[in-house]
């Protein structure tokens, strides 16, 4: 059973790829039922987090929170750091997205926190990045250069050229509108 929710989360995710959204969720919620059965709390936690994923691309933003919201009584339930973290970012850019921004910046800073705490260096980085959009967007553009800059150096360091390309365009963006 336990390779079964594995396949159902793998058709789930190509699914999501290939945009076929309700696809996707079905696979994911196919899935649930067996986790809970095998009392699978990690395959749980990630099946509700990929549910909230796809309705975050489906811009259902308020639905995708619930699911994000269960997958974290489950992480914190099974102490994983690492994932709370990431949850609290998706969080984070579902209330972004929503225009909340004094929520959006709570949960990136909660995240941040636990990212730091576990030395994610990828992770810290792209926190930052997501708290220089939600400032410049609360339009304080010198918190926003400030977090972009300490992404900027992380991603140096990384060696990221994506990334270091996307951080190099906030900065500059938000330097065009002091």
């Amino acid at each position: 059973k336990l390779g079964e929710s594995t396949i159902l989360g793998y058709l789930g995710h190509v699914a999501h790829l290939l945009g076929q959204h309700q696809t996707a969720v079905n696979y994911y919620q196919q899935a649930l039922p067996i986790q809970q059965k095998l009392e699978d709390k990690t395959g749980q936690s990630d099946s509700l987090t990929n549910i909230g994923i796809v309705y975050d691309s489906l811009h259902q933003y308020q639905t995708a929170l619930v699911y994000y919201e269960q997958a974290l009584v489950l992480q914190k339930a099974l102490g994983e750091p690492a994932r709370i973290a990431k949850n609290l970012s998706h969080q984070g850019v579902a209330y972004k997205n929503l225009s909340d921004y004094r929520e959006a910046l709570a949960y990136f800073e909660k995240a941040l926190k636990i990212q730091q705490e576990i030395d994610d260096q990828s992770s810290i980085a792209n926190n930052l990045t997501n708290l220089g959009t939600v400032y410049d967007s609360l339009g304080q553009p010198k918190k926003a250069l400030e977090s972009y800059q300490k992404a900027l150096k992380i991603h140096r360091a990384l060696n990221d050229p994506s990334t270091i390309a996307t951080t190099l365009t906030n900065l500059a963006i938000t330097h065009d509108n002091l």
